[in-house]
């Protein structure tokens, strides 16, 4: 058995990971909460090993900068679950935290 394996930067730090199907994986992570440069994103990176660039940037979705970044992600059946806390300053006013954020991927579309 040959053991495949390849090297893609998507340009921030990665804190969950999981396969839409045999050829699309999902990634979500970032540089959290802050302007500090790096976005926090929702990532689907198209796998293939038959090609020069095995792994390419497929869809993304930036998500609001003033939030934590992803820290968790799961799939089932098209739809994404992701966990991700609000703005610090928003659960310390007592606002609330909409920590948990929905998403499909629909037609190799991402939609919130």
């Amino acid at each position: 058995m040959k053991f495949f394996s390849s090297v893609y930067n998507v340009g921030y730090p990665v804190y969950g990971a999981k396969f839409l199907n045999d050829t699309m994986l999902l990634v979500a992570g970032g540089g959290g909460e802050g302007n500090n440069g790096i976005p926090n994103k929702l990532t689907v990176l198209r796998i293939d090993f038959d090609k020069k660039k095995v792994v390419k940037r497929f869809r993304e979705i930036t998500l609001d900068p003033n939030d934590d970044s992803p820290t968790t992600l799961d799939v089932a059946k098209d739809t994404i679950l992701m966990g991700c806390n609000e703005n610090s300053e928003r659960i310390k006013n007592g606002e609330g935290n909409q920590h948990l954020r929905k998403f499909l991927y629909e037609h190799e579309h991402l939609r919130f």
